[in-house]
This record gives structure tokens, C-alpha cells and sequence, in this order.
């Protein structure tokens, strides 16, 4: 700190005061130390000390002392120390665990859903929690790194799967019904020759109770809302929702799987014969897309899709998913096939590259998805 302002010739008291004044006050924020001013008001933005150093800049004084409420000076700088807190504690702009100051931070729970650590991977998910009692028997949908993990004796790892943090499921085949026989907590889904269980969910999803975990998003998996059979499906919004960086990773927008955000597949309303040739991993084919047409999926309340996608979500199904296609403002933008011409229409929550379908209006073959237009309707 800065030598204090008393007078000289005041016996003891010396600069600022001497010895006699040690302990005492010297002003807002400033106490005297051995003849000194020393601050001790670490985050007022003021110099209280008169060095002409505020605050953490103030090294000798402030180093290690509190400036704010979770807030440290550390090196000159403020640094953030509450990263669950909700609050930008050290005025950078980046809250809790956007704040490089939290990464690796704090210590891993493994049971409470929340990256205590500010490394983004959460609970089992994290290698921190590797062997803990509580990552054994997990049940389906819980965050995972390995099969033995799981009581379903699966993970669906983000290294292989894409998973955010990895989701517990079976190995063996589940059975649809209303018992779920073979799932562990979860939802028995019909898939192609193998059935999978997915974690279960209610509505949208974001509730207090029947919610999903950060990366997942809640889905009906048949369109009947009546039956309360919605289950959490991966479904990535960010980077920070992968456990793993590194160059070109994150969530794919497309995909909406944390793996290569570019693998140099086809984009929205491209043509395509199987799911792999889509950046998505979802192809539509048939009559009704000639040529093929790459989709992906969105988020109902953010409509997440990737650049040039329309999010066609429509509340009333109850869910929190949508699906992306290539949004569009005339019919220049949309592609060519060798019976049918895409156009710029409406689907119903913007326009986007489609065709007319089976006995929608049309004025010519190529209007339709089909290729064929009798007497103003498409077959």
C-alpha cells in the first residue's frame, strides 16, 4: 500500500500515523499496517489506499482477498469463484461455467444432474466419477461412460454414440407395452428389429417434474398425445452440452450430436438414398420426396435448426420436437429432380423446399411429388 498522510514529527505515529495507529482506520476501505495504508475494499472500483491501484490491481493488498460475492483477486485480475450461482460474480460477461475461471473448479457430485466442475461432462458421464458407488446399476437415461455402468448393460457413449454425456439403455431387446419389460425406469420404443429404452418425460420436457436432461429433448414417439408415452431423445443445443472440445467438435447443428459439427455430408433438402449420405442422419425418401430429401431435427421452444432450416414445429402434438427442412423465400432455392420441380411453400410454420402431394392442386406434372398432375390434382 501507499505511506500514509499524517504529519511528520507526530512522535510515534510516524507516516500514517506509526505503530499507535496500526489496526485503525485510515478512510472507506483503508486500514493502517505498520505505518502504511493498506486497501482493504477489494471490489469498490475505488483506490482506497491512494497508490493509484484499485482494487485487484492493488497486488500487495489484494491479492487472495474478496472483490464481491464469489469474487477473488487473483494475479492482478478478478476472478470468479461461485459458479453455480447464476451470477457473473467477476464483471467478464460469462456466468458460472462459461467463465474459464470455473473450468475444472469445485469438486463432482455424480448423483445431482449439474456439471459441478465447469469441465461439461455431468454425474457418470464424468470421469471423475469413475468407480463411485453411485455410477453402478444406472438407470436408463442416466449419463454413463461405459456399459458396466448401466443396469441395462448398454451406454450409448458420446465417444461412439454422440450422446451428450452418454445415456444409459438396454443391450437385449425391450418389450413394447405398458410394462416395459426389459427397460430399467424406462420407455420401451419400437425401433427396426431392436427395441430400445429410451428415459421417460411429460409434455415438452422443461416441467418441473418429467423433465429431460440438459442435450436431450422430449419427444412423442407416436404422435398420440393421449397416451403419455413421450421419451427424451438426444438432442444437443450447444457445445457446452458435449463433454468432449477439441477442433471442429461440439454439437453438430445439423445432427444435433456432439461429434464433428462438418462431416461434409449433404445439408437441408438435399437428394439422398440412406441416412448416412445427410449430415443429419436422417434421409426422407419415397413418393412423397423424390430423389430423397436430408431432414434433421429442432427443438420446439428454440427452433434449433442449423443455418437455412425451418423448424416446422406445431404445438398441439405436446412435444418438444420438430423436424428441419430447407427453409426458402422463392423457388429458385430449392433443387430440380428428373420428374418434379421443388417450390417454395408454405408447410405450415414458414415455407420451405417441398412438392405437392398426393391430391393436393397443381397445374403441371412437375408440380407434383409424384410427377404425375391429373386434371388439377396430384396423384
Amino acid at each position: 500500500g501507499a505511506a500514509g498522510g499524517g504529519a511528520a514529527g507526530g512522535g510515534a505515529g510516524g507516516s500514517g500515523g506509526g505503530p499507535a495507529c496500526s489496526g485503525t482506520t485510515c478512510g472507506t476501505g483503508c486500514s493502517c499496517v505498520s505505518g502504511m495504508k493498506h486497501e482493504t475494499a477489494c471490489g469498490d472500483g475505488s483506490d482506497n489506499d491512494g497508490d493509484t491501484q484499485l482494487d485487484c490491481a492493488d497486488l500487495a493488498d489484494c491479492t487472495g482477498q474478496a472483490c464481491g460475492t464469489g469474487c477473488t483477486c487473483a494475479a492482478g485480475l478478478k476472478k470468479e469463484t461461485a459458479c453455480g450461482d447464476g451470477a457473473d460474480n467477476d464483471g467478464d460477461l460469462k456466468i458460472d461455467c462459461a467463465d474459464p475461471d470455473c473450468v475444472g473448479t469445485g469438486t463432482e457430485s455424480c448423483t445431482d444432474g449439474v456439471d459441478n466442475t465447469c469441465d461439461r461432462a455431468i454425474d457418470c458421464g464424468d470421469v471423475k466419477c469413475m468407480g463411485n458407488a453411485a455410477c453402478a446399476n444406472l438407470q436408463d437415461g442416466k449419463a454413463c461412460r461405459t456399459d458396466a455402468q448401466c443396469a441395462g448393460g448398454r451406454c450409448n457413449s458420446e465417444a461412439i454414440a454422440g450422446v451428450p454425456n452418454g445415456s444409459c439403455t438396454n443391450a437385449v431387446s425391450c418389450t413394447v407395452g405398458s410394462a416395459n419389460t426389459g427397460c430399467n425406469g424406462g420407455q420401451c420404443v419400437a425401433g427396426g428389429g431392436f427395441n430400445v429404452c429410451r428415459p421417460k418425460c411429460t409434455g415438452t420436457g422443461l416441467g418441473t417434474t418429467g423433465r429431460c436432461r440438459p442435450g436431450f429433448a422430449c419427444s412423442d414417439v407416436d404422435s398420440n398425445t393421449g397416451n403419455n408415452n413421450n421419451v427424451c431423445i438426444a438432442l444437443c443445443s450447444s457445445d457446452a452440452e458435449c463433454e468432449g472440445s477439441g477442433t471442429g467438435y461440439g454439437c453438430n447443428p445439423f445432427s444435433k450430436l456432439c461429434e464433428s459439427k462438418d462431416k461434409g455430408k449433404k445439408k437441408y433438402g438435399q437428394g439422398c438414398s440412406v441416412s448416412t449420405d445427410c449430415e443429419s442422419g436422417i434421409c426422407l425418401t419415397g413418393v412423397d420426396n423424390p430423389g430423397g430429401y436430408c431432414v434433421g431435427l429442432c427443438r420446439g421452444d428454440s427452433k434449433n435448426c442449423a443455418p437455412n432450416g425451418l423448424c416446422n414445429f406445431n404445438s398441439t402434438y405436446g412435444d418438444n420436437v420438430a423436424v428441419c427442412y430447407q427453409g426458402c423465400s422463392a423457388s429458385s432455392e430449392c433443387r430440380v429432380t428428373t420428374y418434379t420441380d421443388y417450390a417454395c411453400l408454405n408447410i405450415g410454420a414458414g415455407k420451405a423446399c417441398d412438392c405437392y402431394h398426393y391430391n393436393e392442386g397443381c397445374f403441371g406434372d412437375r408440380d407434383c411429388c409424384s410427377g404425375s398432375c391429373t386434371f388439377g390434382s396430384c396423384d
